[in-house]
């Protein structure tokens, strides 16, 4: 749940809270959205994982979209998907007992408004499935698949200003993520 969905938040050390709102907006600060000049916009990111060491199966996929309802209001969706490729499962003598396909999926959706002016909030929600070893016995123990609930609350101050004869904006955000229940397996 804390990885960049997407290559510019990435490559900037996962900074996305007060950058110029985007579809993956939804993942750093939903709240941010409502400042976006588009009336909609989708982005689909998917990032390999560990591809230069000769694992093909591990993946990050990311699919996001916002719709202005109008110049107060925000709604956003997101879907995400986690592929750690496939495992043999051994026991701590490296007797092997099987094989899986760990994975982890997010869907979410959240509403974001203006407050002000220059003053954002927003809530968000997801359900998040994750299924590391589903359907192993571990020491006669079954491990199931877990699945929660969370939600993230975020708020943005954007102000438009000049600064030495140059146009820019003033952003400060904040996001308290993935609020909920801690998962078991």
């Amino acid at each position: 749940l804390r990885i960049a969905p997407d290559a510019r938040g990435g490559g900037m050390g996962d900074l996305g809270i007060a950058m110029d709102p985007t579809p993956s907006s939804l993942h750093y600060n939903a709240s941010n959205l409502v400042f976006a000049e588009a009336e909609s916009g989708i982005s689909l990111n998917f990032t390999p994982w560990l591809k230069n060491l000769g694992v093909p199966d591990i993946y990050l996929s990311y699919l996001s979209g916002y719709k202005k309802l109008d110049e107060l209001q925000t709604i956003g969706v997101n879907i995400r998907y986690f592929s750690l490729g496939s495992i043999i499962y051994t026991d701590n003598g490296g007797t092997e007992f099987g094989q899986g396909r760990p994975r982890e999926f997010e869907v979410g959706a959240s509403y974001a408004r203006k407050l002000g002016d220059n003053f954002s909030a927003a809530i968000g929600g997801k359900f998040l499935y994750s299924n590391l070893a589903g359907g192993v016995v571990v020491n006669g123990v079954y491990i199931n698949a877990a699945t929660s609930f969370a939600t993230d609350i975020s708020f943005t101050y954007r102000k438009k200003t000049k600064l030495g004869g140059y146009d820019g904006v003033w952003a400060l955000g904040g996001n308290l993520s993935n609020i909920g229940a801690k998962v078991s397996y």
